[in-house]
């Protein structure tokens, strides 16, 4: 699986492998501790949404 060049010699099937991984680090610096996260982080989660 190849994916979608995005211009910047990586394919979209690995940004999203990657975007995935900063999703489920994210969760679980909520989970654990959902009032001492990181403002960068805070910014991640609306970016999620």
């Amino acid at each position: 699986e190849s994916g979608i060049d995005n211009g910047n010699g990586e394919n979209l099937t690995l940004n999203e492998a990657k975007l995935q991984r900063l999703n489920q680090l994210v969760d679980e610096a909520l989970r654990i501790n959902p009032l001492n996260v990181d403002p960068l982080v805070k910014l991640i989660c609306i970016y999620k949404l």
